[in-house]
């Protein structure tokens, strides 16, 4: 990849081929592997293969010859016996690692350590990233892969304030599973049910707030703390559609504005005809999608005309999560859609 956060796979070169025995000759790749690692290069992932001193020469052998296919690899780790297995810090021979474990440039959600025996849930401990095992079954590689090209992009979130204790857990792709909402404020619950539904995302939100004072802090810290959510659950926005716009609601027109720059900015424009909507202040509304586009990383360009406040307020929302549902697709295209190479 170029720019964005480091998405990597971590494995043993030995996990590639076919252990060979006296009827073999020459290193023979596992099935399905090279389309497979090319899958993986395709997704945005970063190969980096661990050669291990007791199948040293063979696995210098397979990753030339994958080289030579056209697999590429970030790094090739050459491991001496027991650096693997640290418990409680790194082993200072694999120092090429260490650049990846500070700051905010590894994808710790989609980078994964495949295999490795014994060592490999201990290593992945290490960088505090996620471990898959490397199946018996074949073709593993090919299921492998799939796991981690196809998977939902998901993330948690958690704000605690004086004022309000906030969980929310976001999965960008829903497949029409229903979200849980509860806010305390019914209305609130209801157009943040409509983000989620019209935006093709599943919401698990828990909020407890100082409801008794108003509603201000409920609604803002929901909204920093979703924004902070959905901005994990995109990683490094490689491969989305980057913009949307949209959205009409009976006599309302909205028109929204979305793209996922990295670049927070909220240019809101209506006049609610009431101050309130079902226990929701309408001065809350801009509120909102001012914190959401200021944790999300969008810039978001909001314009709505109505008689019905009901209807303004709920097409500004379906506004948004049509545009977010636009903007959060995966092309299919590959690579972070900027110039600049990172969003």
């Amino acid at each position: 990849m170029s720019g964005g956060l480091n998405r990597l796979v971590f494995f043993a070169a030995s996990s590639l081929y076919i252990e060979p025995d006296a009827g073999l000759t020459g290193m023979v790749p596992k099935p399905l592997l090279i389309p497979s690692l090319l899958r993986l290069a395709a997704a945005g992932y970063e190969l980096v293969a661990v050669v291990q001193p007791q199948t040293s020469a063979r696995d210098e052998s397979i990753l030339q010859l994958l080289q030579q296919q056209g697999v590429r690899f970030l790094q090739i780790l050459r491991a001496l016996p027991g650096d693997l297995e640290g418990a409680s810090s790194l082993p200072p021979h694999l120092v090429q690692v260490r650049p990846w474990l500070v700051g905010d440039e590894l994808d710790r959600i989609r980078t994964a350590v495949i295999g490795m025996g014994t060592a490999g849930p201990i290593f992945a401990a290490n960088l505090g990233i996620p471990h898959l095992a490397l199946s018996q079954a074949e073709p593993a590689w090919q299921l492998l892969a799939s796991t981690l090209v196809e998977q939902r992009r998901s993330a948690r979130a958690s704000r605690t304030t004086k004022e309000t204790t906030i969980n929310i857990m976001v999965t960008l792709d829903s497949h029409g599973e229903a979200s849980q909402i509860l806010t305390g404020i019914g209305f609130f619950d209801h157009m943040l049910e409509q983000l989620a539904r019209h935006g093709g995302m599943t919401f698990k939100i828990d909020v407890q707030g100082d409801l008794h004072i108003d509603e201000h802090h409920t609604v803002e810290d929901t909204a920093l703390a979703l924004g902070q959510a959905m901005r994990l659950a995109l990683g490094d926005r490689f491969g989305i559609e980057r913009y949307g716009s949209v959205v009409p609601m009976d006599e309302t027109l909205v028109t929204v504005a979305l793209d996922l720059s990295g670049r927070p900015h909220l240019t809101f424009k209506a006049a609610f005809p009431r101050a309130e909507v079902g226990g929701l202040p309408t001065e809350l509304v801009p509120h909102f999608f001012r914190s959401l586009a200021e944790t999300l990383g969008a810039t978001l360009h909001v314009e709505a005309h109505g008689d019905n406040a009901h209807h303004m307020v709920e097409g500004i929302f379906k506004g948004v999560a049509r545009s977010l549902r636009q903007a959060i697709k995966q092309s299919g295209d590959g690579g972070i859609p900027s110039t600049k190479g990172v969003l």
